[in-house]
């Protein structure tokens, strides 16, 4: 049951608020757009404007096949956790009666 809950909690927080649905690519291509950080984290974006490091840690975008490999890498996690949530609840439903 922790597994189901920590599945379930992360998924909600990471894959499935509507701001970031379906895969939020930050933490696989460790980087976001200046627009994302404003909306996310609006303190971080004001200290960094305060102290003038904004522009020292201004980066290019990633590449096009980081992003796909990071799509694809994502959805296949994304997916084997979502069977993993299934079979869990089916084992809890059906086989311990």
């Amino acid at each position: 049951m922790a597994v189901g809950f920590i599945f379930t909690v992360h998924f909600f927080n990471t894959h499935f608020r509507p701001d970031k649905f379906p895969i939020d690519l930050t933490i696989f291509t460790g980087s976001m757009s200046l627009e994302e950080l404003k909306e996310d984290r609006p303190r971080q974006y004001n200290a960094l404007i305060g102290t003038s490091e904004l522009d020292e840690r201004m980066v290019d975008p990633p590449p096009a096949w980081l992003v796909k490999a990071a799509k694809i890498f994502g959805f296949t996690a994304l997916t084997i956790g979502l069977i993993i949530i299934v079979m869990i609840i089916y084992s809890m439903i059906f086989l311990y009666k």
